[in-house]
């Protein structure tokens, strides 16, 4: 048996869940220490989720060492490679077949124990490295070079989520819509100016009185009302509001950000109604592992057999996780520390939150040095703040900011407030349109979100169809990213305009108006299924989900509806 880490025995079950713990136990027993401790959990983390990616293969993939397989089985050598460190005497040839039987904190506390890297041997590694931090240090392979003289850093391939083009792109457009300053033409700019430029955007924020990222100043700017409404039918509501974020998500996910025309012709290739009235029948890039959990035929009619894992999904089943374990005086902090064990990867403005706290920076160091802060990723992150706060817009939108402020800012923080407590608010008004009303008044008056929503609310009665809706989502929002905040919220907004609280054409119109189409559809899912209940939403839409929730969450890959509901309920029974 061959322990590949130190840690993991690759033909043994692993419960990441202990060691997890061990490792907080470990730092807290050994504080002299905490610096290995910490680059322990970086290799196990790492290998973990590559053990993960390769046990979500098909064993059709295995048998047939398809293409995937085997990219993916090299990467996993590569990494297992990388993990190796001279944690014993320094002999590449250390025997760790000591380590198999020991709980995961023995481990730790044997390596611990048969190691000289306390904190000062560490730290000055970390200072000769030229990196100011230990995560830095641990991809560099500093350590392991001191055994190993041959490794090389460029032998390996590092994630990196967003390149230079992208960020710059982005920086543009927010200062343009933030600042009012010129957009960038990229193909007009050389390439080696990208990083100056990134640096420059980074410090030319300007603070706008409208818009604050202090809950108490965000408060002041709103009209805040204290108020708690009766909630009737309340599980079948949340049953609903979860059933119908999932169904919105499994419709949208295959078209993501497709253009009109795009799914229409893919409909007709299908010869399928469009709007959509049932799940797509064929999708791109079938054998691709969608966020590198579950292949994405997975999405189709026919292939159903669970919720697929998608941060749309991901994200509800985290942040019911986070409340169950810290309570509903969950703080900011508790976020960061759940996020930093439990999520392997996000996207865009998580992506940098979650490289940021492997390096031990500060929420305000992270937020104020990101692009994406206006995108919609807090967003899809509201719905289980307005069903714990079910009737209860206020707490709702309060507990959302906790969240939402670890990785966003401005109208990226107002876009979950405002959710929160138009999700808090379907559980009792007669129609969505309604809750969305009300909601405007947890986020601040004179942003631009309130001035969006306000204008796209200013087309009731107005909305011919889908087309309709996207030109006027186009012609409003010429510059801004298509995974916005605002222009995606607008877009939620004229599908509940269409669909006139019926739920086949609400969700279908939504997924048809285009832009971040996942989102959109997941939260109006969410939305009307909180308002209507779940007795009014087919069962055409959910029969396949089979129960069964996957996730790209640590520990929790696998979940099942009903479990998902009673946690929420428990927590419920604490407001």
């Amino acid at each position: 048996m061959k322990l590949e880490n130190g840690l993991l025995s690759l033909n043994k079950q692993i419960s990441f869940e202990k060691y997890n713990n061990a490792f907080n136990d470990a730092i807290i027993q050994y504080p002299d220490y905490s610096l290995l401790i910490s680059f322990l959990r970086f290799r196990f983390y790492d290998c973990y989720d590559m053990l993960k990616f390769i046990e979500n293969l098909d064993d059709s993939d295995k048998i047939n060492n398809t293409e995937i397989y085997q990219r993916k089985t090299k990467e996993l050598n590569i990494i297992l490679n990388r993990l190796y460190g001279p944690f014993f005497s320094g002999n590449k040839n250390d025997n760790l077949l000591i380590l198999d039987d020991l709980t995961p904190l023995d481990k730790i506390i044997f390596i611990i124990n048969n190691s000289k890297l306390n904190n000062q041997v560490l730290q000055e590694m970390i200072y000769k490295s030229n990196t100011d931090n230990l995560y830095d240090f641990y991809i560099s392979l500093y350590l392991q070079k001191t055994v190993n003289y041959s490794l090389k850093y460029e032998n390996f391939s590092l994630p990196i989520e967003e390149d230079e083009e992208y960020v710059l792109w982005n920086y543009s457009n927010l200062r343009y819509e933030q600042n009012n300053l010129k957009t960038l033409d990229l193909t007009k700019i050389d390439k080696n100016q990208y990083f100056k430029l990134i640096n420059q955007y980074t410090d030319n924020e300007i603070n706008d009185e409208n818009e604050p990222n202090d809950l108490n100043e965000i408060i002041k700017q709103s009209n805040f009302k204290k108020i708690q409404y009766e909630v009737l039918n309340y599980k079948d509501r949340l049953k609903g509001a979860i059933i119908g974020r999932f169904i919105g998500c499994m419709l949208g996910a295959p078209v993501e950000n497709f253009m009109v025309e795009k799914m229409e012709q893919l409909a007709i290739k299908q010869n399928m109604q469009f709007p959509p009235i049932e799940y797509w029948h064929e999708i791109d890039n079938e054998t691709y592992l969608h966020y590198k959990r579950d292949k994405k035929i997975k999405f189709t009619k026919d292939n159903m057999t669970f919720v697929v894992a998608d941060d749309d999904v991901t994200y509800t089943v985290l942040n019911a996780l986070i409340l169950h374990k810290y309570g509903l005086g969950a703080t900011s902090e508790d976020f960061c520390k759940y996020w930093f064990e439990h999520l392997p990867y996000g996207c865009t403005a998580e992506y940098k939150t979650l490289i940021g706290l492997k390096r031990n920076y500060s929420i305000e160091k992270i937020v104020n040095t990101n692009p994406f802060v206006e995108l919609i990723g807090a967003s899809i992150r509201a719905d289980v703040f307005g069903y714990i706060y079910k009737g209860d817009p206020y707490n709702a939108a309060i507990s959302a900011y906790k969240d939402a402020c670890i990785s966003h800012k401005r109208n990226g923080i107002y876009g979950e407030m405002f959710l929160a407590a138009a999700i808090a608010l379907s559980f009792v008004k007669n129609n969505v349109i309604e809750a969305i009303k009300e909601a405007i008044n947890y986020i601040p008056k004179n942003c631009r979100l309130t001035k969006d929503i306000k204008w796209a609310l200013s087309y009731q009665n107005k909305i011919s169809d889908y087309k309709h809706a996207n030109l006027l989502i186009q012609n409003r929002f010429k510059h801004m990213n298509r995974v916005h905040t605002n222009n995606n919220m607008c877009a939620i907004i004229f599908a509940l305009f269409l669909g006139d609280n019926d739920f086949n054409k609400t969700i279908s119109n939504c997924i048809a108006i285009g832009y971040d189409n996942d989102c959109t559809g997941a939260t109006i899912g969410s939305l009307l299924g909180a308002n209507i209940a779940i007795d009014k939403i087919s069962t055409k839409w959910y029969q396949n989900f089979n129960n069964e929730i996957h996730t790209y969450i640590r520990g929790y890959e696998t979940i099942s509806i009903d479990n998902l509901i009673n946690i929420i309920l428990e927590i419920s029974k604490n407001v």
